[in-house]
């Protein structure tokens, strides 16, 4: 099963790095600021 981590808040593209290093292989990483409504369904 793909797990996904939707991160709904904007995060600068430093803390964006952070992030995928962190979760790197456990998940697939959605990040939905900025995105919009027909984007995030």
């Amino acid at each position: 099963m793909t797990r996904i981590l939707a991160v709904s808040f904007e995060l600068d593209a430093d803390a964006q790095s952070v992030l995928k290093e962190a979760i790197a292989g456990s998940a697939q990483i959605v990040f939905l600021a900025g995105q919009n409504a027909a984007s995030r369904g």
